[in-house]
């Protein structure tokens, strides 16, 4: 699994950002392009140990990171490039512990080294570096070695001076003291209160001027509509502006809720109407205009309401169940009657009269039950022809009432037919008005011809629900089988024309003009919810395209004329866009994009190395070289005297660059990374024979050869002083027998220097040896000395001998003769044994000695 080019893309952007400016760190990319190695400078405080063993403070520090296969899964590979004092390194790694895991970032991890090496952060259990780990646990009063590591600073971005402050309409700009919810709540209770508070017209106008930036009340449009409430003219104002849409949504909200509002307390208002209590109606309808002033035929529901209320109040006590005002009767005794029906739509069913006295023909009052006293027959009796008269007026009334509602019928029909004239002929507007009211008058009809009434109300009320109807004062029309609106067709239109027009100009291959045209409908397809997805994701895809065609062809531009780094960007962003392409065109175009973008990297790469080599800078001039390689590496795009001639320059510069690091290591005392480069570049001389003539070739590579043995012999000899100092002779013996056997084996063993550094060699391998032999032999005595004591001081227990000490007594020919005393404890009190002791150089053999021998 390796890592995506976009992921390295992401991780150097990432870097860039974090520490192009940072003070104390920097990074900067050794591989790659997009690159997956860094070299980290670390220009803080951190600990060294020298070639003496002192541990001293630096404040300049080398990590290499290499971003691995199967990255983010596997951590980075880091090692220092110098000399770091630390727990958790080692010359060929640093210790990630805990702090890796595949959501840390590699810029975290670079500020984490840092903290490392500036003594914040180390280990002290399972550590690389067991005496760092030592020392920083007795040392940690000292650490962090400076203030704790922190981030670059990122400039915030200053305000643009030029930036303007704009007034914005929102929700509390179209707010009033009118609460729609109570109103609604309200009207649920027949025995409601209706004097409901109106928002003041002008208070309103006040809050929207300071937003809106009206100069004052004659101006007209939308806050004008909005101060007046006529809220339906808001909405069709907002319709007919079309492109202005959103910057109203508010408004367009607002105006949306009140008129639901008052469509509810219509709703509410005819029922109070049907249920005969016109006063509570007229309430209603008059609330109605102080939510929505402009409420379509409000005026004639008022109208009608009005009438109404006034009849009624002039109607003999006998009708006045239908007013509003209601009494308790002065009988206290409950009399059951018939009630007036004030709605054909209810049933009739009796219930308790609450009202004022029923007409003189019920019965009259139980004297007993009431409790009055009755009068005296005949003198309280009222004339006979103040009863007839009193009959004779109740019947005209009726018969008044009979002929008002029969003519309300016919009107109500009539009505109902113009209504349905009107729809058939598209007039909605006159349809509803004509429907609402004929239902208006077949709703004043009480009492009589309830089926007839009942029927007609149910088709008006069909009418004015109808889809027809409905979808026609919305202002929509039949297109296709279903009502839209006529922006849904010009949408549509525009949308086909447009898209028509595009693929025209891709076929000419136009693709900025096609792309130009593609982005303007965009919007119309994406906004417009009744545009099918296929036709957005249509356009869609041929905006992909025509991107892709117009990002090739700038990144073709600047190929040809040689700026290669905007090449490489054009190429690089449209292989990013390869990605968004149907499978089909992204097949047609990947090779030549990914063959462009290789080349257009390989010359890149060669003419940085070119200028480089120029500059006599070998390293950089190598690395370039090298890059410029492995673009090409497995493919077969570039002709081989291409890759030929530039394997030779980089080869030169490779040799020269090596010889250069071999020469700083060496007088850095840095042996073995200058032997290595001295070898390498031996190397390459031996493999690329024809870079130069065959006797400087010769000449250079003998030359290469004496310094690496020089080198190898110092480096050696330094080993040596290690391994004697831990007391391991045996490896410091071996590698002196190592360095002389080189010597002798060497072309140069005759040379002056060689035989001088021969003999030194022999000499301190022969100290070496003889302190070797001594303490061995001192170690045999030691740890044998309780059984030697034994066998002379036949007397004596081993276990209670201790305390040994062994020195070199003298030589005698070819023995040696050593000293031994030790302590005896078991006698009462401590007595000091001696005795001495003698080693054969010839027979190798222990034999106890005595002067007297």
């Amino acid at each position: 699994m390796s890592v995506t080019a976009n992921k390295l893309d992401e991780i150097f952007a990432d870097i860039q950002k974090r520490f192009a400016s940072h003070a104390d760190i920097v990074v900067t990319p050794l591989k790659g392009n997009p690159p997956d190695q860094y070299e980290i400078i670390y220009k803080l405080k951190g600990l060294t140990k020298n070639n003496q063993g002192d541990i001293t403070e630096t404040t300049d520090h080398n990590v290499e990171l290499t971003i691995p296969f199967g990255f983010p899964h596997f951590p980075p590979s880091c090692k220092p490039k110098s000399d770091i004092f630390h727990p958790d390194f080692d010359p060929a790694a640093i210790c990630l512990g805990d702090f890796w895991n595949q959501d840390c970032q590699i810029s975290d991890l670079i500020l984490h080294f840092a903290k490392m090496i500036n003594g914040e952060l180390y280990s002290t259990t399972n550590t690389f570096n067991e005496e760092a780990a030592v020392w920083y646990t007795t040392n940690a009063d000292r650490l962090p070695l400076s203030a704790p590591t922190q981030e670059a600073q990122q400039p915030d971005p200053s305000p643009a001076s030029d930036q303007l402050d704009i007034d914005t309409l929102d929700d509390s700009d179209l707010t009033s003291d009118f609460d729609y919810l109570t109103l609604d709540d309200a009207l649920g209770d027949e025995e409601m209160s209706l004097d409901f508070p109106v928002p003041d017209a002008e208070e309103v106008f006040e809050q929207l001027e300071p937003n809106l930036g009206i100069e004052s009340p004659d101006d007209r449009g939308l806050p004008q509509l909005v101060s007046k409430r006529q809220f339906y003219k808001v909405l069709q104002t907002i319709e007919d502006s079309g492109a202005n849409y959103g910057e109203n949504t508010g408004i367009a909200q607002k105006a949306t809720e009140a008129i639901a509002a008052a469509k509810n307390l219509y709703v509410k208002a005819t029922e109070l109407e049907q249920l005969g209590t016109p006063h509570k109606a007229l309430k209603a309808y008059n609330a109605i205009l102080t939510i929505v002033a402009d409420y379509p035929n409000i005026s004639t529901d008022i109208k009608r309401v009005e009438k109404a209320a006034s009849l009624i109040q002039e109607l003999p006590p006998e009708f006045d169940s239908l007013s509003i005002e209601e009494t308790p009767p002065p009988d206290p005794s409950p009399v059951e009657t018939p009630p007036i029906q004030s709605n054909p739509s209810q049933p009739s069913t009796p219930r308790k009269s609450t009202k004022r006295n029923q007409p003189t023909t019920a019965p009259p009052p139980n004297p007993v039950n009431s409790g009055v006293k009755r009068p005296k027959a005949g003198r309280n009796k009222l004339p006979a022809y103040i009863l007839l008269s009193a009959l004779i007026l109740t019947a005209a009334t009726s018969g008044f009432f009979y002929y008002s509602f029969s003519i309300s019928l016919s009107n109500a029909g009539l009505l109902f037919l113009q209504c349905q004239s009107s729809l058939e002929k598209d007039d909605f507007v006159t349809a509803e008005k004509l429907c609402k009211s004929a239902l208006s008058d077949a709703q004043k009809v009480q009492i009589i011809k309830k089926d007839q009434v009942d029927a007609l109300q149910m088709k008006i009320l069909t009418v004015l629900v109808s889809e027809k109807l409905t979808q026609g004062l919305a202002g929509n029309v039949l297109f296709e089988g279903r009502y839209v609106s006529q922006k849904e067709i010009t949408v549509r239109q525009e949308l086909k024309r447009s898209r028509n027009e595009a693929s025209a100009l891709i076929g000419l291959e136009k693709w900025q003009e096609a792309n130009d045209l593609y982005r303007r409908v965009l919007p119309l397809a994406e906004e417009n919810s009744y545009i099918s997805d296929s036709v957005t994701e249509e356009i869609t895809q041929n905006l992909r395209l025509t991107h892709f065609k117009i990002t090739f062809q700038e990144a073709q531009s600047y190929r040809q004329n040689q700026d290669w780094g905007q090449a490489i960007s054009g190429f690089e962003k449209a292989q990013r866009l390869l990605d968004e392409l149907q499978d089909g065109e992204k097949l047609s175009f990947a090779e030549q994009v990914n063959s462009s973008l290789i080349k257009c990297r390989f010359e890149a790469q060669k003419a940085q190395g070119d200028l480089y080599f120029s500059q006599s800078n070998w390293q950089k001039a190598t690395a370039f070289y090298n890059q410029a390689l492995s673009v090409i590496q497995g493919t077969d795009l570039l002709p081989e005297k291409s890759t030929s001639s530039i394997s030779q320059s980089n080869q030169k510069a490779e040799l020269y660059a090596t010889i250069a690091n071999g020469n700083k290591a060496f007088g850095s005392g840095k042996w073995h990374e200058a032997i290595q480069s001295y070898t390498h570049g031996s190397q390459i001389l031996q493999a690329n024979s024809s870079l130069f003539n065959q006797a400087d070739a010769t000449v250079t590579r003998k030359k290469l050869d004496k310094i690496i043995q020089q080198t190898t012999i110092i480096r050696d000899r330094q080993d040596i002083k290690t391994l004697i100092a831990e007391g391991n002779y045996t490896a410091a013996i071996e590698k002196y027998n190592h360095i002389l056997s080189d010597i002798n084996n060497s072309s140069f063993s005759k040379e002056n220097a060689f035989v001088e550094t021969k003999d030194e060699i022999t000499a301190e391998l022969a100290a070496l040896e003889e302190k070797q032999f001594y303490e061995k032999r001192e170690q045999y005595l030691n740890d044998n000395y309780q059984s030697l004591f034994s066998s002379v001081y036949t007397t004596s227990v081993p276990r209670n001998l201790s305390t040994p000490t062994i020195t070199l007594h003298k030589e005698a020919g070819e023995k040696v003769i050593f000293k031994l005393q030790c302590v005896e404890s078991a006698r009462g009190r401590p007595l000091t044994l001696v005795l001495h002791y003698a080693y054969d150089r010839r027979s190798k053999q222990w034999s106890f000695y005595s002067e007297g021998n």
